[in-house]
């Protein structure tokens, strides 16, 4: 499947190949643009999807900085890791963590975020990785934003696992779990966290 950008004169400013499961106004949006779908034909045996579009406003620069743990305990007599998934995507699962408040400490960010995402009490054990990424898009919102993602990762102790409770009710966490180590493949993560549980699980 492929995308065409055709401007108010008529001329092709745009054509891409639509990765699997993508949005084709956010590959536009990436691109500079905004487009309104006005069709879509069969050409050399695959299909394109035609967008009249119009230069995207300039994206709003924003900065996140967020602080997220990799947990693991012996939950039930079995190694596993805590995870949370996503309101919106229950499918897809990440690291207990979030947005580090004005002035807050990086680590008392994390005791905090782990405790209203999973209701559990942990204790941090070194720092593993700072991460980034950086992308231009749509926000939950509907804002377009420059956006760029920081992220401090820690390697955290849980002491005492218990049943996982969701504290902060209408945020972003749909869930929480303990993940037995062995079943973790069926599990799908966010891309950026995947590297960061393998280098703690060995």
């Amino acid at each position: 499947m492929r995308i065409r950008a055709v401007d108010g004169s008529g001329e092709v400013v745009h054509e891409v190949d639509l990765p699997h499961g993508a949005d084709p106004e956010t590959v536009l949006s990436g691109a500079g643009w905004q487009g309104r779908w006005t069709g879509a034909h069969h050409e050399h045996g695959r299909t394109v999807i035609r967008y009249a579009v119009l230069p995207a406003p300039r994206p709003h620069p924003f900065q996140r900085v967020a602080a997220y743990a990799v947990v693991v305990a012996r939950h039930r007599g079995t190694p596993s890791l805590l995870l949370t998934s996503f309101t919106g995507a229950p499918e897809l699962w990440g690291l207990p963590g979030g947005g580090i408040d004005d002035g807050e400490d990086p680590g008392a960010a994390v005791l905090r975020e782990v405790w209203e995402e999973t209701g559990q009490w942990v204790h941090l054990r070194e720092e593993l990785a700072v991460d980034s990424a950086h992308w231009t898009g749509r926000s939950p919102g509907g804002r377009w934003e420059d956006f760029h993602a920081v992220r401090l990762v820690y390697v955290a102790d849980c002491p005492q696992p218990g049943p996982t409770v969701v504290h902060d009710v209408g945020g972003s966490t749909d869930s929480a779990d303990w993940v037995p180590v062995d079943v973790l493949a069926s599990r799908r993560l966010q891309p950026w966290a995947v590297p960061l549980v393998q280098r703690v699980l060995g």
